[in-house]
This record gives C-alpha cells, structure tokens and sequence, in this order.
C-alpha cells in the first residue's frame, strides 16, 4: 500500500557538486536546505545531477557512508532518491545526470536514468521513458539559438504527452526575455522547471537552492519522484520562486569561466 502525504515542496531541479568547489556534500545539502527554508515552510528538494566531468560522481558519493550530520536514508522503491535528515530538518535529493547531445542541446535526464550516454542524439535519448525519469531540456546561454534552436522547437511541436519539459535557470539575465521556446510551452501547457543551476565558480554552491517552483504534492514516500513527476505534468504553470541574473553578474560569471584567472 503506498504510504502517501500532503506536502508542499520546493524544488531546484539543477544543482552540481563540482570539485573545485572543494566542499563536502554536507555543505551542499546545509546551504541548499537554508535557502530553500527561507520565508516558507516547504518541504526543500533537489535534483543533483553529474555532468560526467566530477572526479568522484554523486552516485559514488551517495555511495559512501555520510560523515557529518546529514543522516542519509534511501527511498525504499526508488534507489535514485535519498531523503537527508539532521535533527528536525529533511531535504529530498534526487539523482540525475545532465547529458550532452551530439547536436549541442543539454538534457537533464533525472531519475531512473537507465542507460544514457553523452553524444546520443536527442531524438534517441528522448525516446526512452519509463517510470520515475523525467528528461529536462534546460537553458544556457547561446544553446537555444540558431540551428540548435531550430531543432528544440521541432522537437517541442513534434512532442509525446510526457515526452520531457523545458527548463529555466538562475544564470539567465533578467533582460534576456522573448526566448521563443519558452513562451511556445507556455502557451501549449509544456511544464517550465527551474533551478539555479550554480557554476563552477568559486562559492557558487551558496546558489543551490535560489530558484525553482513549488509544487502541491501527494506524496508516496516511498516513491517520492515519481509522485513528483505526476506532479509537474498536472501543475504545468506552477508557481516559481526566486530570481535571474543581473546583466553585470551575468557578464562577469561568463568572464570568469572562459578566463579561470580573473
């Protein structure tokens, strides 16, 4: 019998642990859950999601026994979700990996992931659904122009019911608005997930948890993904919170990443 609860919950659906942040995982989960908490008494989750590039990936680190005071327990039917405790406080953290295609685009493939590899083409990666995975086509800079562009929005007017959602992110400038593909989902009930997807940057893990929507949930615990997935299908214009980026913060992190020496 499923074991299900009313929550509202929080959600970063893009948050990395890069290893020039030179943290623990503890320090991950005690800022995300900070400013997740903040002005609301939500429940606080995360989709933390390897790039391919980390030296120890989050799947081996969630391997590992925790040290620190985030005690870890696995969902029981889903072993991609890891609910966090310390005393009174629970953040949900849910695995994924961000894929790169072989035309360019990212694909955040969250949850039972399968078997997905970087330079499959979209097309391919898109065609595997199966419970508790949610595909996530996320923003970034100059990724949804041009021929690239083109392809997104074939994809977005060629779509199955389920088939992915488009995702938002903190690092877009404010300014940056009139993107076409967002407001196609907009107006054709396509979910828009936001995260804060932090860069590796010095500090930026102090972002995790600054951007994303909240969602009404009944939650089955033990599968508390996919409950959440049924969720983000129902609630396509679900309420977001947080905030983009300023056009000098924007500049200077797209500086910073192409010139490591600033």
């Amino acid at each position: 019998m499923d074991k299900r609860k009313q929550y509202q919950i929080k959600l970063d659906s893009h948050v990395h642990f890069y290893d020039n942040w030179d943290i623990s995982l503890n320090q991950l989960l005690t800022s995300a859950y900070a400013n997740l908490t903040l002005g609301n008494a939500a429940l606080p989750v995360i989709c933390l999601l390897d790039t391919g590039k980390e030296a120890i990936s989050v799947t081996q680190q969630l391997a590992k026994p925790m040290a620190g005071e985030w005690q870890k327990h696995i969902a029981e039917l889903e072993p991609y979700s890891f609910w966090f405790k310390k005393q009174e406080k629970t953040i949900l953290v849910i695995t994924g990996t961000q894929i790169n295609t072989i035309e360019g685009l990212e694909v955040l493939v969250i949850g039972n992931r399968g078997d997905v590899t970087h330079d499959m083409p979209i097309e391919i990666l898109l065609e595997q659904q199966r419970d508790g995975l949610l595909n996530v086509i996320p923003w970034a800079a100059g990724k949804w122009l041009s021929k690239r562009g083109k392809i997104l929005t074939q994809l977005l007017k060629t779509m199955k019911p389920h088939q992915f959602v488009l995702g938002d992110n903190a690092g877009r400038p404010w300014l940056w608005t009139g993107i076409n593909q967002l407001e196609y989902a907009k107006t054709h009930n396509i979910p828009i997930l936001c995260g804060s997807d932090p860069l590796p940057l010095h500090n930026h893990y102090l972002k995790s948890g600054t951007y994303g929507n909240l969602l009404n949930i009944n939650m089955d615990t033990k599968r508390p993904w996919t409950s959440i997935i049924q969720a983000i299908h129902h609630q396509t214009q679900s309420n977001q919170f947080g905030h983009l980026s300023s056009i000098p913060s924007f500049v200077m992190n797209q500086l910073k990443l192409r010139l490591p020496s600033l």
